[in-house]
């Protein structure tokens, strides 16, 4: 008798134990998945630092002050991007546009600062003739981030080549892509692309001299729409830049 009773209680221990196991190998496998699903793989993640990025300082592009990650907003993996913007509309003296804060840029030079998986491969201006370059991009809701909504606020990817890189006659081209409004985006994450080639972007601007095959510069550009009295200081952010 008192054997057929701890034959049971030893019966029952053992299921408890496979229990215990497969439950154990349930969680281990949701937490993997979860990481693999969050895991940052693009060319820019900014996990944990800015990765090279910087503000932009040209004389009529000051808008953006400053930059650092955050943990807090972010769209893939652990970090973004953030961007600390103080953009200021027309006024009386300029009506279209304010000549030194209406845009903020925030860019990285490919050369100086190569993706993490990239490293030790890029020599010089990078051929990605046929790539489409690609960015999260977030503003908060609430604070007047999307601006006038009939002259709205936006957002573009842009990319710069050169031409004789570190010659005297050294010539820098610019490609912008679509401007993409930020109004009625606010609040939520939506991406924005940029294609390496030749042809005029729709909403944007290309030099005619801008190479795809020469890429040294990777940026972002949030501004005032034009003829728009809009100011707006506050944050933005950007994740997972990235092309194919």
């Amino acid at each position: 008798m008192k054997n057929n009773i701890f034959q049971k209680i030893k019966s029952i221990n053992s299921y408890t134990f496979i229990i215990i196991i497969i439950i154990a190998l349930f969680f281990i496998l949701d937490v993997t998945l979860s990481i693999a699903q969050t895991a940052d793989t693009s060319k820019y993640g900014f996990e944990k630092w800015e990765m090279g990025w910087v503000v932009q300082d040209y004389k009529t592009v000051k808008g953006a002050t400053g930059i650092k990650v955050n943990n807090r907003i972010k769209k893939i993996g652990e970090y973004s991007l953030e961007i600390t913007l103080n953009l200021n509309g027309a006024t009386e003296e300029y009506p279209e546009r304010h000549p030194t804060h209406n845009s903020g840029e925030v860019y990285v030079n490919l050369l100086q600062n190569p993706p993490e998986n990239m490293e030790g491969e890029i020599v010089g201006p990078i051929n990605l003739e046929g790539k489409k370059i690609s960015c999260w991009v977030y503003v908060p809701k609430g604070i007047g981030a999307g601006g006038d909504s009939h002259r709205p606020n936006g957002v573009q990817l842009y990319a710069k080549s050169v031409i004789n890189l570190g010659q005297e006659d050294e010539k820098w081209c610019s490609k912008y892509g679509s401007w993409k409004d930020l109004s009625g985006k606010e609040g939520r994450w939506f991406k924005i692309f940029l294609a390496i080639d030749r042809k005029m972007p729709y909403g944007g601007y290309m030099e005619s001299c801008f190479d795809p095959k020469k890429i040294v510069i990777i940026g972002v550009k949030f501004g005032i729409g034009d003829y728009s009295r809009a100011n707006y200081e506050g944050p933005a952010y950007i994740d997972a830049v990235d092309w194919e």
